[in-house]
């Protein structure tokens, strides 16, 4: 990977070949989540709004029809609260190893089924 983007430099690769090697170096754990457009009604105390299906229902209304970005470009899409979930689930043992934090178990032990779009 490294030298692909020596060779043809891209932002979002260069700053996961630095987050995952310097957690390496450092003897970490790191995950990267690229989160897809999202979708749905945020329970959280900031943005709880998405502002994808809004902004592609106006392009549609204002000019009659869809668009593509080009032929390689697709979205996908989660629901907020299902991406909640995973982030959840992937910083939860680092949590329970720390001790630093105390929090209530959920009686659900299992993730819920993806939204289905």
């Amino acid at each position: 990977m490294k030298c692909l983007d020596i060779k043809e430099p891209y932002s979002q690769r260069t700053t996961e070949i630095t987050i995952l090697g310097t957690a390496a170096e450092r003897g970490m754990q790191a995950v990267i989540l690229q989160a897809p457009c999202i979708f749905g009604e945020g329970t959280g105390l900031f943005n709880q709004q998405s502002f994808g299906h809004p902004l592609i229902l106006w392009y549609a209304v204002q000019h009659g029809h869809g668009f593509k970005l080009n032929n390689k470009a697709n979205f996908d899409w989660a629901h907020v609260v299902d991406l909640a979930d995973y982030f959840v689930l992937l910083i939860l043992p680092s949590i329970e190893k720390s001790g630093l934090c105390h929090y209530r178990k959920s009686s659900q032990k299992t993730l819920p089924k993806a939204s289905s779009v």
